[in-house]
């Protein structure tokens, strides 16, 4: 289950055309590299994947028994660099 801010997804659509209903590509199981960010006010993990032959990542929270979306964009170089480190 998923959850977030219809604001900040709003926000997000037009900052990166990317829409957080999309988030659920990262848990289909694909390969993907998950790190604990170091936001300090809550646990939040940073998640990168390939979807469509692109690098994307996702930052998101546990709240209960749902995935809290919190951000999805093109991946930077450095955790592109990451992921290819694990998979090649």
């Amino acid at each position: 289950m998923f959850e977030w801010d219809e604001e900040k997804r709003s926000r997000n659509l037009a900052k990166h055309q990317l829409d957080f209903i999309d988030a659920r590509l990262f848990f289909d199981g694909r390969k993907t590299i998950t790190a604990q960010s170091k936001y300090p006010a809550e646990v939040r993990y940073v998640t990168t994947a390939i979807i469509d032959n692109r690098f994307y990542t996702l930052v998101w929270t546990l709240r209960e028994e749902s995935r809290r979306i919190i951000s999805f964009r093109r991946a930077q170089h450095f955790e592109e660099r990451a992921y290819r480190q694990v998979y090649g």
